[in-house]
């Protein structure tokens, strides 16, 4: 009610005996304090951002669109809940979606062929997700309609680890082709990296910071060409 400044959705009366105390906050400093709350997290959020390797590339404009973007996905005492399964379709749907850790931790598992299982965990920073999204825009790009027989399949299951609070950030595919498709060559190098030896686990933060890298060095000297190329052109006229 105070936050949609709409009536009341019931009664509340005090059914105990003797004196009784009550703190009340009124709607301008209730509005006041979850306005500066939402602002800071805004703040933690664009900073956690530069974290995720994919994202610090991203302008501080796609950011915020991701701020607004991502949904934020709590568990607590969740040991073992499924995030996804192995096997499981991803045809774009809100069904279908791209995580990135912000707290905690989680557990993926991979069946192989040979009845062995692979296993491993990812913590603050990772992501996941994110080959099935890869691979169903290039299934996408060559056909308009696509028979679930072709649509790509989750690579492992993934589970909550241990009983402390996970927070995961998810997307969906609309917004992930959408603001992803700057850094898509460093998402495709991640995926090539990670799963070269069918491995089912992404690579660290720090294999991503190196791609980033890379891609920043490859600009910087990019720019430097064209810098040298102007100079000895003005040079060339003097």
């Amino acid at each position: 009610a105070l936050i949609h400044n709409s009536p009341r959705a019931a009664s509340v009366v005090c059914v105990s005996d003797g004196s009784h105390k009550l703190w009340e906050i009124s709607r301008k400093y209730f509005r006041y304090y979850l306005v500066q709350e939402n602002k800071q997290k805004s703040i933690d959020n664009l900073s956690f951002y530069n974290e995720v390797q994919i994202f610090a590339p991203l302008t501080t404009e796609k950011k915020r669109i991701l701020n607004d973007i991502l949904e934020e996905e709590r568990f607590v005492n969740s040991d073992g809940a499924v995030i996804m399964r192995q096997g499981d379709v991803v045809d774009g749907t809100q069904n279908s979606k791209f995580y990135v850790i912000q707290r905690g931790a989680v557990k993926w598992s991979k069946q192989l062929e040979d009845g062995t299982q692979e296993t491993g965990s990812l913590a603050r920073g990772q992501y996941f997700g994110e080959k099935g999204f890869q691979t169903l825009k290039e299934v996408q790009k060559e056909a308009t309609t696509v028979d679930e027989a072709k649509l790509p399949r989750r690579a492992a299951t993934i589970t909550v680890q241990g009983h402390a609070e996970t927070i995961l950030l998810s997307m969906e595919y609309d917004a992930y082709t959408r603001l992803l498709d700057s850094v898509d060559h460093i998402i495709k190098a991640h995926i090539e990296r990670a799963y070269s030896s069918d491995n089912a686990v992404p690579s660290s933060p720090k294999d991503d910071k190196k791609d980033a890298a890379q891609t920043t060095d490859a600009k910087n000297k990019k720019d430097a060409t064209k810098k040298e190329k102007k100079s000895g052109g003005a040079k060339r006229n003097v």
